[in-house]
Formats: structure tokens, C-alpha cells, sequence
């Protein structure tokens, strides 16, 4: 009798372990024959564990800032490139936040960091003081440039993309350096100036205010009601 009930119970698993590889091949589930029925369950991508190789992921930042973008994208708002970027380069800014990928063995690859913690870090966390959490880092990268003298070999337009950290710094030291700088390497300077002229009024960026939990004055909320006064 026993037997019999061994038997039963074994024709009983079998079934069941046929019923589950059918639907296992109908779904496209993966069943071992040690588990019996086991479906993978697709965890969300920690895509920070993802990066590749440093060399090509900061060839990958150069090549699709610089090639793939036109100049009106790099400071245009459009709701897809800011999607884009940050499912691209999201993972990747995130770990430059709070680590080093070993980008700085070479010129174009600090130059790289620059790109993503400065500019992409304003895609992908847009309307967010998240958006401003790279710019310590960048400007640490962009002062070593200048004091190497690394900036002198890119191109003019790389060699203002290296200096956009000190715009966006609201330290009027860093102002004053970035216009001697520029007129050093004769890149244009009307932006840097309207930003300097900002940070000498109000001593910071007022637009920034809400998304950082500052309070603003009456004169920087009149500020902010005229064109021009946020970027």
C-alpha cells in the first residue's frame, strides 16, 4: 500500500512538474529541474554596477555630448533629452556623487566627469537640489585643469565646458578667476559675466532659493520677476 502511495505522490510531482515547464516555456520563465518550478524574478537594474570600463564610459560621455548633441541641445530644456540622459548616464552620475570611477588618469576623462556632474547632473535632476550636488566636485576638477595647465590642450569649446563649474559657483572668488581665465584663453565671456554680476548683487544664485529651502529677500524676489534672472 505504501508503494502504491509513493507512486501516486511521484506521478502527482511529475505533473506538476510538467504543467510548470509548459508554462515556464509559454512565458518565457526559466524552471530547474532541481527546484522544480522556480521563475526568475526580474529585480529592478542596479545600474550603478553596470558601468563599464572607465575608458569607454567617459568616451561614451565625450562622444554623446559633443558629437551626438548640437550646441542648441547642450542648454536647451526638452523634457526626452533629460529622460535620455538620465537613463544613459543616470547610474553614472550617481557614482561619481560619492566615488571616483577612475576617470582621472587622463585629461579627457576628468574632462568627462566634468560633463556629467556639472551639466548632466542639471538633466537628469532638473527642478531638483540634486541638480547642484556634482558642483563642488566639478569645480575641484575644473580648478585642477587650470592649475596643470591641462586646459590649454582642448579645444575651445571643451576648455568652456571645463570652466562652466565656476559659473555656476556662488563664490565671487571663483567669478573673478574664471574671467581672468577666459580672457587668458580668449573664450567669450558674457555669460560668465551675467552670472558674476549675480552673485555680486545677492551674493548667491536666487533662482536656486525654492529648490534648496531658502528664504528669499524682497529685493531677489523682485529680482526673479524680471526676464533673465534665472538660467
Amino acid at each position: 500500500m505504501v508503494s502504491i502511495i509513493l507512486g501516486r505522490v511521484r506521478e502527482k510531482s511529475e505533473f506538476f512538474l510538467i504543467c510548470a515547464l509548459v508554462i515556464s516555456l509559454m512565458k518565457g520563465v526559466h524552471v530547474s529541474a532541481d527546484s522544480q518550478f522556480e521563475p526568475q524574478v526580474q529585480n529592478q537594474e542596479d545600474k550603478a554596477q553596470e558601468i563599464k570600463p572607465s575608458e569607454e564610459a567617459y568616451q561614451e560621455v565625450l562622444d554623446f555630448w559633443f558629437q551626438e548633441l548640437t550646441p542648441k541641445q547642450w542648454f536647451e530644456k526638452d523634457p526626452r533629452l533629460d529622460k535620455d540622459i538620465s537613463e544613459r548616464f543616470g547610474a553614472i552620475y550617481e557614482a561619481l556623487l560619492t566615488g571616483d570611477l577612475g576617470w582621472r588618469v587622463s585629461s579627457e576623462g576628468e574632462l568627462a566627469e566634468i560633463i556629467v556632474l556639472d551639466q548632466m547632473g542639471r538633466n537628469i535632476h532638473r527642478h531638483s537640489a540634486k541638480m547642484f550636488a556634482g558642483d563642488a566636485k566639478a569645480l575641484n576638477l575644473a580648478k585642477s585643469l587650470v592649475a596643470t595647465g591641462k586646459i590649454a590642450h582642448f579645444s575651445r569649446i571643451q576648455q568652456s565646458f571645463i570652466l562652466s563649474p565656476y559659473m555656476h559657483s556662488e563664490s565671487i572668488e571663483d567669478h573673478d578667476a574664471a574671467i581672468v581665465i577666459r580672457r587668458k584663453y580668449r573664450l567669450d565671456l558674457e555669460w560668465e559675466i551675467k552670472h558674476q554680476q549675480i552673485i555680486e548683487r545677492f551674493g548667491r544664485y536666487p533662482h536656486r532659493n525654492a529648490l534648496l529651502g531658502r528664504v528669499s529677500t524682497k529685493e531677489e524676489l523682485e529680482f526673479l520677476e524680471t526676464p533673465g534672472s534665472s538660467f
